[in-house]
């Protein structure tokens, strides 16, 4: 079967870069957004965040290892480092290898993007309603703590 790039180091080191880190990230933020969906935010949850926590921070370790797979993406020197081009022809095949790959890898990175936004929008609506639980819990508290401060004098 004939490869669909020019050279084989840039087809090797782009490939590798969609196998090894692009997919797995996004199926990573898949996996995140399922597990946010599924979640609910109850009385206790809203008190000590402590899921909402977790959520946060697998969302924020996920979603700057997905930028910085971006930065790779969008730079050719940082994707192909390591890589000796030698004459500039192969370097010129290289960078053509990328250019003819971009609009493929970049529906991935859609997906990427709309993935952290997606979770990014859920996370939030879960802590305005935790935030919005804990402040009308506390406005109950100290209406109870004045009543009976006032019946007791």
């Amino acid at each position: 079967m004939k490869s669909p790039f020019r050279t084989t180091e840039g087809g090797n080191a782009i490939a590798a870069f969609v196998k090894d880190e692009l997919i797995p990230l996004n199926k990573q933020l898949q996996n995140l957004v399922v597990d946010v969906s599924a979640s609910r935010v109850g009385v206790w949850d809203s008190i000590t965040r402590g899921r909402l926590n977790a959520f946060e921070s697998r969302y924020v370790d996920l979603s700057g290892r997905f930028m910085k797979a971006h930065r790779k993406w969008s730079d050719p020197d940082e994707l192909f480092s390591g890589i000796e081009a030698g004459d500039p022809q192969k370097a010129a095949a290289m960078i053509s290898d990328y250019f003819n790959t971009k609009a493929a890898v970049g529906e991935h990175f859609g997906e990427g993007f709309r993935l952290i936004a997606h979770i990014d929008r859920i996370i939030s609506d879960r802590k305005s309603t935790a935030y919005n639980r804990t402040t009308m819990f506390l406005a109950v508290l100290a209406i109870v703590i004045s009543v009976i401060v006032a019946v007791l004098r």
